[in-house]
């Protein structure tokens, strides 16, 4: 007898539910799936309800959980795109081409711009940090590495790339610069420590 008022009353709760549902996925298919998980789950889990006690508190507790678990296992699905097969590896030369692009744009930056950059950016300094070893204040660096930032992207996005942007055959070249301005830096802090 208990089961079938059990089943009677959760089956009047699937309207309000669905509308319960819906709301949490924004999709009627979703919203259908995530119904169906929660009314199995309350069906398997139906001696855990105790009769006299609040059906609907109960399922929509069930219902926030089957929400949950969905997303935290979607969370790790890798969507399949057919147009483009999973399995498909850019080839090397195009990050290599993306890489000597990056390299000739960097060169191409004005060199208070760059040496900005490449401290926060590669080097990973703070701002305060790198206006110290750089010898300007932190706003002078934010401003040169908001226009490096604006202007690498642009020329990256249109092409445009200097021809005179060379990397000098004898120098070191900038990333290497800037590494050594960290190392420097480095070494001092070691041994005033």
């Amino acid at each position: 007898m208990q089961t079938d008022s059990f089943t009677t009353d959760l089956i009047r709760l699937i309207p309000e539910m669905r509308r319960r549902a819906m709301f949490l996925t924004r999709h009627a298919d979703h919203a259908d799936d995530l119904l169906q998980g929660a009314l199995l789950r309350a069906l398997r889990n139906r001696d855990r309800f105790e009769p006299g006690s609040n059906l609907r508190a109960w399922f929509s507790v069930i219902l926030r959980h089957e929400m949950t678990d969905r997303w935290r296992s979607t969370r790790r699905e890798v969507a399949y795109d057919q147009d483009r097969d999973i399995r498909f590896v850019e080839p090397e030369q195009e990050n290599q081409a993306r890489l000597s692009d990056l390299h000739l744009a960097l060169q191409a930056l004005a060199p208070e711009k760059r040496q900005a950059l490449l401290a926060i950016a590669v080097a990973g300094l703070a701002y305060e940090e790198a206006a110290d070893r750089i010898g300007c204040s932190s706003g002078t660096l934010k401003s040169r590495v908001s226009r490096a930032r604006r202007e690498l992207q642009d020329m990256l996005e249109t092409g445009r790339l200097s021809k005179s942007a060379r990397r000098p055959r004898h120098a070191a070249t900038s990333i290497e610069r800037a590494a050594g301005i960290v190392a420097e830096g480095r070494r001092r802090d070691m041994a005033a420590a």
